[in-house]
């Protein structure tokens, strides 16, 4: 159970915000909406994955409908929003009846590219226990309808759709249990899907590779956190006509156990950014995030870390989750705060330079929300609190802001 706020704790709270508030110039973007589930359950986890395409929001719910001790089959839920009005429910997205399983975690993993939605189940038993699935939904005017059930076609990978990641006609999803972890990649032809390659890293120590994945284009970028000691490595993949091969292998600049590296990984154009929760080179596990950019030769580099101007205090976990689009990062830290509820920062690019800009936190903050534990960029910032208790212990939601200029 979490613990709750006591009037000491409260007092320290309130002394630690103004002394915060005296010295920081980041901003503090508006919230426009808080998102909970429809008919959502204690236990929902609603909200541990988030996606948005220009103003459509996303939010996975991998429990749903949760009837304790048993987790339901899990549902995502999108949201449209009319011209400058509230975001409204457009559909609760489920897997197709009969296959719709208690335990499944469908909505564990959601990405949206407009209008096609990629949603991971990485418990799905089809070809055997816990061997995962993708499922992929496509937008007719404002209707969503199921396309395709992707699943992993070596049999030594489990969990498939742990991760997800969709750019235009192509997925990318990670399958992290077995000997390394491996990710799978897959084409849309008209309406259909097809296996276009198994990736996996050339190191062979490789572990939990395909916990994190992005894709921009023909490049992908797959997080292994548990590589040497929980670590953590990255691999780029490129891709050239329907072939994919390995591109580069990097890690922390200054890499020490336990930091994992490749928790979380995004991609945009030449830049990248790998989540690194648990690096404590500003304090014990602030966390940090290291940006990486591609020169035109197509080689990556280390660029610049981010950290949070705020982490001396330590425990942010600053890196949990990340995402980027146009110009602008923003990352979850979702145990940041005395009552670790956690937080999300925006850091824009001047140049080749990034700086932070905002800080995002809940207008409703509880300890243990596990607020940034996901984020998702479109026309605004989507941040997912899975633990949030406003509708029920641990039903979770998610936070609609504006991206700071």
């Amino acid at each position: 159970m979490k613990a709750r706020q006591s009037t000491f704790v409260q007092l320290a709270f309130l002394i630690t915000f103004l002394a915060a508030s005296a010295v920081s110039t980041t901003a503090q973007c508006d919230e426009l909406q808080k998102l909970t589930a429809a008919g959502g359950q204690p236990g929902d986890f609603y909200g541990c994955a988030v996606s948005m395409s220009g103003d459509i929001a996303v939010v996975g719910a991998p429990n749903h409908p949760f009837a304790a001790p048993i987790p339901g089959p899990g549902a995502v839920f999108v949201y449209h929003r009319q011209g400058s009005g509230p975001w409204q429910l457009a559909a609760m997205l489920t897997a197709p009846s009969g296959d719709d399983n208690p335990g499944d975690q469908f909505g564990a993993a959601v990405s949206i590219d407009g209008d096609l939605l990629a949603v991971g189940a990485p418990n799905d038993d089809q070809l055997y226990e816990n061997s995962g699935a993708v499922y992929v939904f496509h937008r007719n005017g404002s209707s969503w309808g199921f396309e395709e059930k992707l699943l992993p076609f070596n049999i030594n990978s489990i969990s498939l759709g742990r991760s997800v990641a969709l750019w235009d006609d192509s997925i990318v999803a990670g399958a992290t249990y077995g000997t390394t972890g491996a990710a799978f990649a897959y084409r849309r032809d008209g309406s259909q899907w097809t296996e276009e390659a198994h990736l996996v890293p050339t190191n062979s120590q490789a572990l939990e590779f395909g916990f994190a994945v992005a894709l921009y284009q023909d490049t992908a970028l797959i997080g292994a956190p548990l590589t040497s000691s929980l670590a953590g490595t990255a691999y780029f993949f490129h891709r050239t006509g329907a072939t994919w091969t390995q591109q580069a292998e990097i890690q922390n600049p200054t890499p020490a156990p336990f930091d994992l590296f490749g928790q979380s990984v995004a991609i945009q154009g030449r830049w990248a950014v790998v989540g690194t929760p648990y690096d404590s080179t500003v304090s014990h596990n602030t966390g940090a995030a290291y940006v990486y950019r591609q020169d035109m030769t197509g080689a990556w580099s280390y660029l610049q870390d981010l950290m949070p101007s705020d982490g001396s205090s330590g425990g942010h976990l600053f890196g949990w989750a990340c995402t980027i689009t146009g110009g602008k990062i923003v990352i979850g830290a979702p145990q940041a705060g005395v009552l670790f509820e956690g937080a999300a920062y925006q850091f824009n690019v001047s140049g080749t330079t990034w700086s932070e800009v905002a800080k995002y936190t809940a207008s409703d903050p509880d300890g243990s929300d596990w607020f940034g534990y996901a984020v998702g960029v479109g026309n605004y910032s989507l941040i997912g609190a899975y633990l949030d208790d406003g509708i029920g212990l641990d039903a979770g939601a998610a936070y609609l802001t504006e991206l700071c200029p």
